[in-house]
């Protein structure tokens, strides 16, 4: 299928700097962004990682989109550039408090020394998040000096699934993404859930139960289909993501908030 295209209403092209991070584990509260989960986990893992810069002046979290560098929704930057302190060039998008970069160019940069704001390196995963809800917090000892463990808590909320990235480009939702949301649902992207409130739209994350696993595995039954979903929620960089725990198909003659 053909990546969905930059809509002609392009917004402005603006020049970010920052470090380029796994967006899922960010949103989860690692305290280690740039270690490849396959090089944690003994298991198979099941999703690449979803790439995005962290801006370094807002602290704010912009995920890549499809464009020249990016040529589909399911190809993400070279992992070689996780970590890595780049510049990026391209028009951002913004919908349902997600943020977007649909790179143009990007490149690495020698990171400023002393600059406390680049994430640790070289800590392992694993003892920052056990098997369950329970363990999603880092130990009190794991963290870095400064760092404040996750903060998450728990709703029950009514939408639908989208593909954050085709929502953020074109806003493309409903029943009639049916198709190209299971597509991106089957290459590994992290689908997102769309809680619309009167004018108000938000996008959540759909974040994995533990590293490395399918964030999707739960919701995927139910694309195409208005939902109500519980689950822990977390709140970074501007961003939120949810750990979906219940998931439950609504009539489809219910009236979406």
């Amino acid at each position: 299928m053909h990546a969905p295209g930059v809509s002609a209403g392009e917004p402005p092209v603006k020049m970010l700097r920052g470090q380029v991070v796994d967006a899922a584990l960010y949103l989860r509260g690692a305290a280690s962004y740039d270690v490849p989960i396959e090089t944690l986990q003994h298991k198979p893992v099941e999703t690449e990682p979803f790439l995005g810069l962290l801006e370094e002046k807002t602290d704010t979290l912009y995920l890549f989109l499809p464009g020249r560098l990016i040529a589909s929704s399911n190809s993400v930057l070279p992992t070689g550039y996780l970590g890595q302190y780049v510049s990026v060039k391209g028009p951002i998008y913004s919908r349902g408090g997600l943020q977007g970069v649909v790179p143009r160019a990007i490149k690495r940069l020698t990171p400023p020394k002393n600059n406390e704001d680049l994430l640790p390196s070289g800590v392992g995963l694993v003892e920052h998040f056990g098997g369950s809800l329970e363990g999603f917090a880092p130990a009190e000892s794991s963290l870095d000096a400064g760092q404040k463990p996750p903060v998450w808590w728990t709703n029950a909320m009514q939408g639908e699934i989208v593909d954050p990235l085709r929502y953020l480009l074109n806003k493309q939702h409903g029943p009639h993404e049916l198709e190209s949301i299971t597509e991106a649902a089957n290459q590994g992207i992290p689908l997102a859930f769309l809680e619309q409130r009167e004018e108000e739209a938000t996008l959540y994350l759909f974040l994995a139960t533990e590293p490395g696993e399918d964030p999707n595995i739960l919701v995927h039954p139910f694309i195409g289909h208005p939902i109500e979903v519980e689950g822990m929620i977390r709140e970074r960089g501007g961003s939120k993501g949810i750990v979906a725990t219940v998931v439950t198909e609504l009539d489809t003659n219910t009236a979406l908030p």
